[in-house]
């Protein structure tokens, strides 16, 4: 059975609508009429259909058929009996989540297949129905998605811990598996009492690691970090790098000297490093005390690796090799950069440039430059290379690193007059890309060099013509020829200088090109106005470096000049017409919208019409086009529509018109659900993290969904998302889409504010069967209410976060953009702040009412859950505080 698509557009406002065709629609053999029926049905109310045919489906149709009836029956909390005997998995899954408490236990202890078995925990979780009774249940489900959700749930939630359980699996290492795992990401000081003893029971030191990596971070000690040690090389390196954050900074430093007998007797120095990540600058001088007897491959792995630290203890092992009389290796020559300041190791830095060893000559040079340290040995070590012309010319540009100042006299004579024009060039390029004033031999030098006709000639009139001073500039005007002053006009031009203009009129060039160009840049009026009354005259290479000066000039007389360069037989090639119509988008202050409108319905160049486009949207002439796609948005878009879609929201530029943001913001949220099966067929069974349909479109309003905070666009979105809300296909609306649209939101901490709880709300509303996104969205309302102070409101959202990520959590690139990176060294532990939050709020709500005492104990499972992530102490130290005050 095929039904017409005309029904799945129907609101279900009458039960007639929902008894007849969409009930029918969960029987069809189509998959999307199966999904849009199950939609419609869970958004309508439980009155508007016959039930009793709902359950008919889940009792005889196919597994498809009967997943659609049970959502249906679940969500209404429509009775059914004998779930337990359905025989998919995928369908009981489902029907759990309507059972009994006591049914839910038995699925979770007893059924066969996982899926249903984590479903009817995560239900009892929801219901807040865990105990002691279930973890166990749960976490002896070895490997399996019941025993991670559970064990999550045991950390995030549990307070206190339920120690009965955690002795019960004390000899169950399958079962202790999720536990730790989970602790690693959340560490539970209250949990270090079982684990020594856990750790105590593991025989082998690799088998000790898993227990040590879930310690809270700076638990560890000393005797914990012999067996890190003793373990490091057999067992995998992230769990021996987990391990070794768990130690504490003092304890870290004291097995310094452990650790480097280890890499003695052969393990990698690498790994052996991998140890170190807690030590302090004691540690570090204890390490490089010990790296001097080293061999040199590891001495300079452990520069590299305490470099990478940014450890001060590295400048002092490369002054005490300097000050030595013993040869400086090369890798430690290398980062002298940071300490030739001094005159006496300058001095051997600067002996080594003539040594024989081409790395050591190397190494001393470019630790020079890197310390800004001149000295004549550099400029004989950048011609020493003698033939070797490359050669030459790259040790010339690195020479030119060197702050401005540095080099004396003598050297940019030596440079400017090399024999190597690449050597001349990069100097003269050096003296221009730094800026400042040309003086002295210099100057004179360039300018006796810019009548010459070879490249190096060129770029010194440029020089000059840009940085010489007045009275130079002059000079060496008089001695150019026709060519080189052509090429220098607009060099000179760009000093904006007044003594500049005269030299461009009073020429037999001035109407050149080039001159002309130069006077344009220069301000020259009677020359700009020449050229916007005939801009087709101009070629478009003369026009690009000038937009500014032009756009800035154009009053409403010029309007007409520019259209005839626009429009009709007379009209410029399409280079000059994308430079005119982007002078116009420059000035919406003007009544330039009638041309823009032109230029985007009658330009056959992309280019043109996407630019002018942008700029349409900035005026109300713009409204015309926006209201052509607002007239079809919610409906079926034919191929033009969806064009003109994809054209606004890639040209709408903030700020935007009330119009321009009303379309893009309607388009992102509204247009997809204008046809429901595509919207539906494209989202069914979309794979956990894959790219949602649409994303082309949601890219191109990237700019606007990670950066505006515009009133207009707040407004526009805000609307857009209750119409979405009452739109009669609503039910097609995807989650993955609009998640997607909610990841960048989120980006801004602004724009999360502002805009974010708008598609938070419809992802939530959405009847699509993905929770991709669920978290994220729960945790933005929490946030939202959070900020407004309403308590109650923001814990229960907080808890619900909290059992969506457990439940789905999104893939990583995507948590990290809701919540922050997980760096417990640095004080970040995302799980551990999510986990405190709810507690926080009831304890804000308890004090609100002047019950100090709940208050109190709120705070104290929030200090237990929170441990590690500083933001969550600080706030919690505050409200203790309050609290006693």
């Amino acid at each position: 059975m095929r039904l017409a698509l005309g029904w799945i557009g129907i609101v279900l406002a009458s039960s007639v609508a929902a008894q007849g065709p969409v009930v029918s629609g969960l029987e069809s053999d189509d998959p999307i009429e199966v999904e849009s029926a199950r939609r419609m049905l869970v958004l309508a109310d439980a009155s508007e259909f016959d039930a009793d045919r709902v359950r008919d489906v889940l009792g005889r149709g196919d597994d498809r058929q009967r997943a659609a009836a049970a959502s249906v029956i679940v969500h209404h909390g429509l009775t059914v009996d004998g779930w337990q005997n359905e025989p998919a998995a995928r369908v009981r899954a489902i029907l759990v989540r309507g059972a009994t408490d006591a049914d839910c236990r038995v699925a979770v202890r007893d059924d066969a297949h996982d899926v249903v078995a984590a479903a009817a925990f995560l239900e009892l979780a929801r219901r807040g129905r865990v105990d002691s009774e279930l973890y166990e249940s749960a976490l002896t489900r070895h490997g399996s998605e019941t025993a991670r959700c559970a064990a999550q749930h045991l950390v995030a939630c549990a307070v206190p811990l339920p120690f009965d359980v955690l002795a019960k699996i004390a000899t169950d290492r399958a079962a202790q598996a999720p536990v730790l795992e989970a602790l690693v990401w959340h560490p539970r000081p209250s949990a270090v009492p079982w684990l020594e003893e856990l750790a105590e029971a593991r025989e082998s030191a690799a088998a000790k690691l898993e227990v040590y990596a879930a310690f809270p971070c700076g638990a560890l000690t000393a005797s914990h970090g012999r067996s890190i040690v003793a373990a490091a090389g057999n067992a995998p390196v992230s769990l021996v790098r987990e391990a070794a954050d768990r130690l504490s900074p003092d304890d870290a430093d004291r097995l310094v000297g452990a650790i480097h007998q280890r890499a003695e007797e052969g393990l990698e120095i690498s790994l052996a490093l991998e140890l170190l990540s807690r030590i302090t600058e004691r540690g570090e001088r204890m390490l490089i005390a010990l790296a001097r007897v080293a061999e040199p491959a590891d001495l300079k792995g452990i520069l590299d690796w305490l470099a990478r630290r940014d450890s001060s203890v590295v400048d002092t092992l490369v002054r005490d090799a300097l000050a030595a009389p013993e040869p400086v290796p090369t890798f430690l020559l290398r980062r002298a950069g940071r300490v030739v300041d001094d005159p006496e190791l300058r001095a051997r830095v600067v002996s080594m440039l003539g040594s024989s060893d081409p790395e050591r000559a190397s190494a001393a040079f470019h630790a020079l430059i890197h310390g800004g340290q001149y000295s004549p040995g550099l400029l004989e070590f950048v011609f020493a290379a003698e033939s070797d012309v490359e050669e030459i010319a790259r040790r010339a540009r690195a020479l030119f690193e060197l702050p401005l100042g540095v080099l004396d006299d003598a050297a940019w004579t030596t440079l400017l007059e090399a024999e190597l024009p690449a050597v001349r060039i990069a100097a003269m390029r050096r003296l221009f890309r730094r800026g400042g004033a040309l003086r002295g031999a210099r100057e004179a030098y360039l300018m006796r060099l810019a009548r010459e006709p070879d490249a190096p000639g060129l770029v010194a009139a440029r020089l000059v013509a840009s940085l010489g001073r007045s009275g130079s500039v002059l000079q060496m005007w008089g001695g150019l020829d026709a060519e080189r002053r052509k090429d220098v006009a607009s060099a000179l031009a760009d000093r904006e200088e007044p003594w500049a203009l005269p030299l461009l009129v009073d020429d037999d060039l001035r109407d050149s090109p080039e001159f002309r160009a130069a006077r344009v840049a220069l301000g020259d009026r009677t020359e700009i106005d020449a050229l916007l009354a005939e801009p087709a005259r101009w070629s478009a290479k003369w026009l690009r470096r000038r937009d500014e000066v032009i756009s800035r000039a154009i009053e409403e007389r010029h309007l007409d000049g520019l259209a005839k360069a626009l429009f009709g037989p007379a009209a410029a090639d399409s280079w000059v017409r994308l430079e005119v119509v982007g002078w116009l988008v420059r000035r919406p202050d003007l009544p330039v919208g009638g041309l823009l409108d032109r230029a985007y319905r009658e330009d056959d160049d992309i280019g043109v019409q996407e630019l002018a486009l942008e700029g349409l949207l900035l005026h109300r002439e713009g409204a015309a086009i926006c209201e052509r796609v607002d007239a079809a948005v919610g409906t079926p878009l034919d191929e033009d529509t969806i064009d003109l879609a994809h054209a606004i929201v890639g040209a709408a530029r903030a700020p935007l018109t009330a119009a321009a943001a009303r379309s893009v913001a309607r388009i992102l949220l509204v247009a997809p659900v204008g046809d429901a099966r595509e919207e539906i067929a494209a989202h069914l069974d979309l794979d956990p993290g894959a790219a949602p349909p649409g994303m082309v479109i949601i890219n191109m309003a990237m700019h606007l969904l990670r950066e505006d905070t515009s009133d207009v666009w707040v407004a526009a979105m805000t609307a857009a998302g209750r119409e979405l809300e009452g739109h009669a296909n609503r039910f097609a609306t995807g989650r993955a889409r609009l998640g997607r649209i909610l990841t960048e939101l989120a980006r801004d901490r602004e724009v999360r504010r502002q805009i974010a709880p708008v598609v938070a709300r419809l992802v939530l509303a959405s009847p699509d069967a993905s929770t991709e996104f669920v978290a994220p969205a729960k945790l933005i309302l929490a946030e939202r209410a959070y900020e407004r102070g309403d308590w109650a409101t923001a814990a229960a959202a907080f808890e619900g976060a909290e059992l969506a990520w457990i439940a789905d959590s999104p893939v990583p690139q995507v948590a990290r953009v809701f919540l922050a990176d997980d760096d417990p060294g640095a004080g970040s532990i995302p799980s551990a702040w999510l986990a405190a939050r709810p507690d926080v709020c009831r304890a804000r709500l308890a004090f609100g009412r002047g019950d100090a005492a709940a208050a109190s104990e709120f705070l104290e499972r929030a200090a237990e859950l929170a441990h590690g992530d500083r933001s969550s102490e600080s706030e919690i130290r505050s409200l203790r505080e309050e609290v006693r005050k």
